[in-house]
């Protein structure tokens, strides 16, 4: 069974609008726990961004994140 990266599931989240009611403070939360609870590879997460038009609006939420968790 495959699976998809931690990577791929954040950025897909973003940007798929069945995962509307996911926004704003939610999506916030679930990058800070995703960092928190598993190895992300930023910049993977980045190159897969920019692929599906995704790369200001998922580099602003890691920014985010990451001052939430000093």
């Amino acid at each position: 069974m495959v699976t998809p990266t931690i990577e791929k599931l954040r950025v897909d989240i973003q940007k798929d609008e069945d995962f509307d009611y996911m926004q704003g403070t939610e999506t916030t939360y679930m990058y800070q726990t995703a960092f928190d609870l598993y190895t992300v590879n930023i910049p993977k997460m980045l190159r897969y961004a920019k692929r599906r038009g995704a790369y200001d609006s998922t580099y602003s939420l890691i920014e985010q994140s990451q001052k939430y968790d000093k």
